[in-house]
């Protein structure tokens, strides 16, 4: 899994790997997020490493958070994407599934009952 990240003014959501499956750091992580000054709620879904956080830009900003959760490990910057790029791999992923299943297909029916016809599963 790699690390994922989405901010909007007042609210950051991150996907970790450290937090998956890991009940008692995240619930630490929670308890920790909630004692700064300026964040309103921590919410974390241990089963998929999602954390979210809602805080006051007012009081502190996005940078803070990602620091402290990036010191304490729960965090990679050079192996994060962020919501733009994983819509963007999803969509390549998806239209090269549609692209391979098509020309599959039309190969593999051009080529049925010719002595190249064991070709067709290769490709």
């Amino acid at each position: 899994m790699e690390y994922y990240i989405h901010c909007l003014p007042g609210r950051i959501r991150i996907k970790s790997p450290s937090l998956k499956k890991n009940p008692v750091k995240a619930q630490e992580m929670v308890c920790r997020l909630n004692e700064f000054p300026g964040i309103l709620e921590a919410i974390v879904n241990d089963l998929t490493g999602s954390l979210i956080v809602i805080f006051d830009p007012k009081k502190i900003d996005e940078q803070t958070i990602i620091t402290f959760l990036e010191k304490k490990g729960h965090f990679n910057w050079e192996r994060a994407q962020t919501n733009d790029q994983y819509i963007h791999r999803a969509a390549v992923k998806a239209t090269q599934l549609i692209w391979d299943a098509a020309f599959g297909s039309v190969v593999g029916t051009d080529l049925k009952g010719t002595p190249l016809a064991p070709l067709a599963v290769l490709i």
